[in-house]
């Protein structure tokens, strides 16, 4: 009977110690075969597509001030917006509600008299339908929607945008509504630029 005990005995011991060493080997591998959330952080690449799409800083600045005063400050006076085939543009602070000249009138800036001037005859078809459509023509072949900004000089010119996409009579669109748009790759920036010429006393841009 002793015997019987004894050999039940270590039979138990046994089976305790192989329980917790397995125990043991299956926590273990258990731990080792979790799940683990790695976060990956993909850079992707900035095709002109969808890198000419949203918001533009619009500054106006003149540069007459500019070398008269020695200062490179500009006017904010808003933000376009750009999606899909519609844009809008959102002015700035006091120029929502009120005529420039009264937004003018309340401001302490030694540049009313220019701003003035340079405001309203320079002034964009955005500025004044602050909502509509627009429609953009590729520089093909050379570029393509589908063009990585990465890969494009420095300045090239992308493509054409014209904000009165209704009027099929190319020749008589007028600077205020078609603009070129320029690659800053050093700036890693999107710019606005005239058919014509520069865009004389504005900076239209955005970050891409």
């Amino acid at each position: 009977m002793k015997i019987k005990l004894w050999i039940l005995s270590i039979a138990s011991a046994l089976l305790l110690c192989g329980g917790f060493v397995l125990k043991n080997i299956w926590d273990y591998h258990s731990e080792r075969n979790q799940p683990t959330n790695f976060i990956v952080s993909i850079k992707l690449p900035h095709i002109i597509a969808m890198s000419v799409e949203g918001s533009y800083a619009i500054y106006w600045g003149d540069l007459e001030y500019f070398k008269k005063h020695g200062t490179t400050e500009q006017t904010l006076i808003g933000s376009l917006h750009l999606q899909g085939d519609r844009y809008s543009f959102l002015p700035e602070k006091c120029f929502i509600n009120l005529a420039l000249s009264e937004c003018i009138k309340k401001s302490s800036d030694p540049r009313e008299k220019l701003l003035i001037d340079r405001y309203f005859t320079n002034r964009f078809l955005f500025l004044t339908k602050p909502q509509g459509k627009y429609s953009i023509q590729y520089q093909e072949p050379t570029f393509h929607g589908y063009t990585t900004l990465e890969n494009v000089e420095e300045a090239e010119t992308l493509l054409r945008i014209n904000f009165d996409p209704e009027n099929t009579d190319i020749n008589s669109l007028t600077p205020d509504r078609v603009f070129l748009i320029r690659n800053m790759k050093d700036a890693k920036k999107l710019r606005f630029h005239s058919t014509i010429s520069e865009v004389e006393f504005w900076s239209i841009t955005k970050h891409w």
